[in-house]
């Protein structure tokens, strides 16, 4: 049996996913009511000018989409034409989707209500697993305070991603083979309202396995005034949108250091996010952020200041703690995180705040 799994049988139209070969490896319960029973999707081509339109298929990038009209053998005819939406998902695979030829409004309009049905079910499915995700992480929030240390409970959280993200990504993989269609209908919002919910609900499962299980750093040689530019530019956007004030103050001698540069840019975004979040409800002066970088003999430091409301000392001493959060939706993983990514380079983390004032982090990096 190749029924697509998790959402197979929520698809009410026949989909396929193939091979290079254009062997069929998955489809939709829907395809055995319209089609007969083949091994390859072009054993349903029926001539030649549609066999030369399904060959552009097998010639897509990663990520993109192609629509094409083509004859089709079916159970009840002996071919029928049909709109066909293609989509490579990755070097081996490909998506298609197979849409009747509508003949008049009617068939337009009733096959446009099933499937604004079917992207509102995904939703529905969406949303549940969110909820599942809030309630596992209030489980977990209690375990936390049993054990030591994150390691602690590393089965459980691997165990809770396994099971939420399967369904998450087949979603994902429907939303973006539906789109096309969607926007023909001036309806793609609807695939783009779930692709950010899914991406929501992946960030938060990602966060959960790396607080976890931290990967091992990949370092490599990089300039460390180059590497927070990268940072600035990435986040300056967020900071203008914001009316906060992002500067750098590079170091007068640039250095040249040996991080890995994923996770370090990571631990410069996290503390970024606090800062933004700590600047939000300042109304009475000009908000701002200033990253500096300095050298104190073999280390490097990344000092980033902000003069947002500040922390009093019970939420001081709980910045570093699994779990615990003052946002709305945080999830507490972030400064945890950024302490075992700094640490994993034999560096340090130390803040100082004061209320109505601002906070000041430093991150302390050796330089070899």
């Amino acid at each position: 049996m190749r029924t697509v799994t998790d959402v197979g049988s929520l698809i009410p139209l026949p989909f396929f996913v193939i091979n290079n070969e254009g062997c069929i490896i998955k489809e939709s319960d829907r395809v055995a009511y319209i089609f007969p029973h083949v091994n390859r999707f072009l054993e349903l081509v029926e001539d030649l000018e549609s066999r030369s339109k399904v060959y552009r298929i097998f010639q897509l990038e990663n990520d993109e989409d192609e629509k094409i009209e083509v004859n089709l053998k079916t159970k009840l005819r002996t071919h029928e034409r049909f709109e066909v939406y293609a989509r490579r998902i990755d070097k081996e695979t490909i998506n298609i989707l197979c849409l009747k030829k509508t003949r008049n409004k009617e068939d337009s309009d009733e096959k446009w209500e099933k499937l604004v049905n079917k992207v509102t079910e995904q939703s529905l499915l969406l949303k549940e697993k969110e909820e599942k995700i809030i309630h596992y992480k209030k489980i977990i929030r209690e375990l936390s305070s049993k054990y030591e240390s994150l390691s602690s409970i590393e089965k459980l959280t691997a165990s809770i991603a396994h099971e939420v993200r399967n369904p998450l990504t087949t979603i994902k993989g429907f939303t973006q083979l539906i789109r096309p269609y969607l926007k023909e209908f001036g309806k793609e919002d609807y695939a783009d309202i779930i692709q950010e919910e899914v991406g929501r609900a992946n960030q938060i499962i990602y966060e959960f396995l790396n607080a976890s299980k931290p990967s091992k750093p990949i370092k490599q040689t990089y300039s460390i005034n180059k590497l927070i530019r990268e940072v600035v530019l990435l986040c300056n956007g967020e900071a203008v949108m914001n009316n906060i004030d992002l500067n750098f103050k590079p170091n007068n001698v640039d250095s040249i250091i040996q991080v890995d540069v994923k996770q370090i840019k990571q631990v410069i975004i996290n503390i970024l996010q606090n800062a933004f979040q700590a600047l939000q409800t300042i109304k009475d002066k000009q908000k701002k952020i200033l990253i500096s970088v300095y050298q104190i003999k073999k280390d490097i430091i990344i000092s980033i200041m902000d003069n947002g409301k500040g922390m009093n000392k019970q939420v001081l001493s709980k910045v570093f703690q699994p779990f615990f959060t003052t946002k709305n939706n945080g999830t507490g993983i972030g400064l945890p995180l950024s302490l075992n990514f700094v640490e994993s380079h034999g560096g340090t983390i130390t803040v100082e705040s004061t209320e109505e004032t601002g906070t000041t982090f430093r991150i302390k990096l050796p330089i070899s």
